[in-house]
């Protein structure tokens, strides 16, 4: 038995454990990663070279107690703390039902909207003959009443975490005290809301027992707005460590303590994804919320995606136009001189509310290395655009303009024909509906509908690309 175990050790020191490093993990890269994790265990050497091909570069971030302890365990983690990139925050907390009753009328009533929503094609002409009752009492034959029994008790027991890691802090805790030790984080991205691209499966599957996928816009805190406690929590883990801070939004006030050994800092933060968040979280009423713009002092990359609550968007258009009024919005943007793609817009129930200003949000700043623009459901007077396009001619490569409104009364053609006379552009868009003049409820007309990229009316966006980007003659086409 001794005399087999020598020839195995013999046989492993001279065979592929014997092999330099270099090799070793040329050779590991044919591996999958079931047999990686495997191997790590084989040997002390396998196991240090075996991580490297395991390691994170990005942390999944979403509001459930697990997904924050293994934030906090990523951290500590000698290896893998010091790779980690990016944080993904998937931020949406469950909405607050309190009856059995009002549980299973919210279930009926979102599978209601999906059936309601269903696209009517030739393929599903018998399906849409059925009505939206009849989708309904199919739909629920997939649960059965152990099914919804154990769903409302789940749903019952997430909804008492989140009240829980939301009452103790635990998630400012753990934010602050992970952030400062991810020496190469660079991006963060916080989703909150209804987003376009649809939860992602680790939510889905997390909150699947329950039978309800969170949204923000219903959050259980009616007097938090959506994505604010989140976007504080992340940028306090950016810039602070040790401190307590009093926080005010909008009629909320809490007191967030961040637990955390670590001296002051500032991450080298360059790209910051705000998706689907309330205009609130630009609020400037609190010293401290304006301490937070030192996060983005680095910043390469920033995308913000407002949402504004559908039932009352008119009224939350006009609150949110007030408030940039005051230069909430400015006041972030140029806290980050160095950026190189700006992506602003507004998503509303209709296209036709526009809850900025251009000048409100941009001012007469100048970014000396922007490159790329996005400008989404902003209004603006066709001076102010052209203005903000001259200021940035020598830098500035590509722009998307989106359902945007000029307040004059004026012809979009010539808009889009001293837009061209700037060129040359890399990349060059203007779609969506194009509006003019001011607002007015329920009365707004539009001059083009050029559609939107990826809606299935290529043709037209391509026809006005061309047009601005000179690859296509002097004359603007007919558009409808």
């Amino acid at each position: 038995m001794e005399s087999s175990i020598c020839s195995w050790l013999t046989a492993v020191d001279s065979g592929i454990y014997a092999l330099p490093v270099e090799l070793i993990r040329h050779i590991f890269d044919y591996l999958s990663v079931p047999d990686l994790k495997s191997l790590r265990f084989t040997c002390t050497k396998f196991a240090r070279i075996g991580i490297e091909f395991l390691s994170l570069s990005e942390v999944h971030l979403i509001y459930t107690r697990d997904s924050f302890t293994r934030l906090r365990q990523i951290s500590l983690h000698p290896f893998f703390s010091q790779r980690i990139k990016s944080i993904y925050y998937e931020g949406d907390r469950l909405c607050c039902l309190s009856s059995l009753d009002s549980w299973q009328s919210y279930i009926t009533h979102v599978e209601d909207t999906l059936i309601a929503s269903k696209p009517k094609d030739s393929a599903n002409q018998v399906s849409q003959s059925k009505t939206v009752s009849e989708w309904r009492a199919e739909r629920k034959l997939r649960y059965t009443e152990q099914h919804l029994k154990d769903g409302w008790e789940n749903y019952q027991a997430c909804v008492s975490e989140q009240k829980n890691i939301q009452d103790s802090q635990l998630d400012v805790q753990d934010i602050a005290y992970a952030i400062p030790r991810f020496p190469r984080l660079e991006k963060i991205r916080l989703s909150v809301g209804q987003k376009n691209s649809g939860p992602s499966d680790y939510v889905k599957q997390s909150f699947a027992k329950t039978l309800i996928i969170p949204k923000e816009q219903f959050a259980i805190f009616r007097d938090e707005h959506a994505g604010a406690r989140q976007y504080v929590s992340l940028m306090m883990g950016v810039i602070t460590s040790d401190e307590m801070a009093t926080l005010q939004l909008g009629s909320s006030t809490k007191e967030l303590r961040v637990v955390s050994g670590l001296t002051e800092r500032s991450a080298n933060l360059r790209v910051l994804h705000l998706d689907a968040v309330s205009w609130h979280i630009l609020e400037t009423t609190n010293q401290f919320v304006c301490s937070l713009h030192r996060a983005i002092r680095h910043l390469r990359v920033l995308k913000i995606v407002i949402k504004l609550e559908p039932k009352i968007s008119y009224m939350e258009a006009r609150e949110c136009r007030e408030n940039l009024e005051n230069g909430s919005l400015y006041s972030l943007l140029t806290s980050a001189p160095d950026l190189e793609s700006l992506h602003i817009g507004f998503n509303t129930l209709y296209s036709d509310q526009q809850p900025a200003r251009l000048a409100d949000i941009v001012g007469r700043h100048r970014w000396g290395n922007l490159r790329e623009v996005t400008l989404g459901q902003i209004q603006t007077t066709e001076g102010e655009l052209i203005s903000f396009l001259k200021r940035h001619k020598t830098t500035l490569k590509v722009i998307l303009i989106q359902n945007m409104r000029l307040e004059e009364s004026v012809s979009w053609t010539g808009t889009l024909r001293r837009i061209r006379i700037m060129a040359p552009w890399d990349r060059a868009l203007v779609c969506g509906k194009l509006y003019y003049g001011q607002q007015a409820m329920g009365a707004d007309k539009f001059q083009y509908d050029i559609g939107m990229e990826g809606s299935g009316n290529e043709n037209q966006c391509a026809v006005v690309r061309d047009y601005l980007t000179r690859k296509s003659p002097a004359y603007l086409p007919v558009l409808y």
